[in-house]
C-alpha cells in the first residue's frame, strides 16, 4: 500500500484526499501510527498514542464519507 503521508504534502492535501475518496481515513491514520512507531523509540516524541480510539474515528470518518456526508 502506498503511504498517504508521502503522497499528500500538507494536512490541507490528505483532507483534500480523503474527502475525495482517493485514499481513505483508515489508511491516513494507520500509515501515521506506523510512523510513530518506527520513530518514536528514537525520538521519544509520544508518551501515550491512543491508536484504537484514532482508527474508530477514522473508520467513522470514512462511514461518513460513504454515507455522502459532507466532511468538513
Amino acid at each position: 500500500m502506498r503511504d498517504p503521508l508521502k503522497a499528500a504534502a500538507t494536512a490541507a492535501d490528505i483532507s483534500a484526499a480523503v474527502r475525495a475518496g482517493s485514499v481513505t481515513a483508515r489508511a491516513v491514520v494507520e500509515a501515521a501510527l506506523a510512523r510513530i512507531e518506527r520513530a518514536n523509540p528514537t525520538v521519544n516524541a509520544f508518551t501515550a498514542v491512543a491508536a484504537d480510539r484514532a482508527l474508530e474515528r477514522a473508520d467513522g470518518i470514512d462511514a461518513a464519507r460513504r454515507a455522502g456526508a459532507a466532511l468538513g
